[in-house]
């Protein structure tokens, strides 16, 4: 499977729905780069919450990853998290600002095909003659494509667009404005 079999069945996605009668446009968020960094002090904050008692009493109950990412979590200040909250604010009014100019947003899932077990415990790749790290500094690859609509919470589906030539799904993502799940 190739990078490039991702961003041709996406490119077939947008042209049958251009085939359908559906004006594309790209859409630029100016802030866009920011949500990694949001997810990180906001997502995470929240999410290891509810793992504090179960992280004192049996830590190794989670793989080494995720114990890692947990304690990080852990660590960032409370002042951290609420400037990530206020710039949370800002990405979201970027984003409804750019759904008053369309009905809804196309993207890929998932910008490579799904790697295999083992790829994922070495934490790389190989698509299209190179090496793809899992993970970056931005944090999982796997879910760049996915994380702008978690931090919005725009209500978004996913969907199969294609298959892979070793016959894996690649999905694409609809995103609509806020309590539009009828779009």
């Amino acid at each position: 499977p190739t990078v490039s079999e991702v961003r041709e069945a996406f490119a077939r996605a947008v042209e049958l729905f251009e085939a359908l009668g559906v004006k594309v446009r790209e859409i630029e968020i100016p802030h866009m780069d920011l949500v990694p960094a949001v997810q990180t002090c906001t997502s995470r904050t929240e999410n290891v919450a509810a793992h504090v008692s179960h992280l004192k009493n049996s830590p190794r109950d989670y793989s080494p990853s995720m114990l890692y990412r947990h304690v990080t979590s852990l660590m960032i200040p409370a002042a951290t998290y609420l400037t990530a909250q206020r710039v949370r604010r800002v990405l979201c009014k970027e984003f409804d600002e750019a759904l008053r100019q369309v009905d809804f947003f196309l993207a890929p899932t998932v910008p490579f095909p799904a790697p295999t077990q083992e790829e994922c415990r070495r934490g790389f790749m190989e698509a299209d003659g190179k090496r793809i790290n899992l993970e970056g500094p931005g944090g999982n690859l796997g879910t760049r494509f996915t994380i702008p609509f978690n931090v919005t919470g725009l209500p978004t589906l996913s969907l199969t667009c294609g298959f892979t030539s070793t016959g894996l799904p690649i999905g694409m993502q609809i995103a609509c404005p806020s309590f539009q799940e009828g779009r």
